[in-house]
């Protein structure tokens, strides 16, 4: 799976152990409103986490305007 071009969002998608910029079929934790999303995974409207990175905080992560908590993420996988 090919990183994002951009140095802080690689460093954000390692950290947090995500494939941000590439095509994903994401399985939601019950509660949510949707249940699974597919598309481009991208950091919500410029909303980088503060440095030092911790993928132990919450990152709020969006698929096709729909906006989520990567603590919402039950698993993922890579689609094309």
């Amino acid at each position: 799976m090919p990183l994002p071009d951009d140095p802080l969002v690689s460093d954000i998608a390692k950290a947090w152990g995500l494939p941000i910029g590439n095509k994903v079929r994401i399985c939601l934790k019950d509660g949510e409103n949707l249940s699974v999303l597919d598309g481009k995974l991208e950091l919500a409207s410029a909303s980088a986490p503060d440095l030092p990175l911790d993928p132990r905080q919450p990152l709020h992560l969006q698929i096709s305007g729909y906006v989520f908590s990567s603590r919402a993420i039950a698993s993922w996988s890579a689609s094309e």
